[in-house]
């Protein structure tokens, strides 16, 4: 799980910027379909790509607060960040399984 926080004009201390309110919305980020045959490809095929699901408090479903919509609109980046770092993970992964079956 994690804390989403709509960015504004800074802050610090884990407040939010002047702008933003200091709304947070702690939320859910799952990749799954992460394996040796799959990779990070937008939009590509199921079969062969990480897939993600964001996951947000029942109450933020469906239409909510402009505070909330910006988040859950820009909490969707996360997968693009968390899908670069995951696949470094497999290829060092698949590199040690090689490295030991020699």
């Amino acid at each position: 799980g994690g804390c989403w926080r709509r960015g504004g004009g800074g802050g610090g201390g884990g407040r939010g910027g002047e702008n933003d309110g200091g709304h947070r919305m702690s939320g859910v980020l799952r990749l799954f379909n992460i394996g040796q045959e799959t990779r990070y490809s937008p939009g590509g095929d199921k079969e062969t790509s990480y897939m993600y699901e964001l996951g947000f408090p029942q109450r933020h479903f469906g239409a909510t607060e402009p505070w909330a919509e910006a988040i859950k609109t820009e909490a969707a980046e996360l997968f693009h960040a968390a899908s670069g770092v995951v696949g470094e993970w497999v290829e060092a992964f698949k590199a040690k399984a090689t490295a030991v079956e020699l």
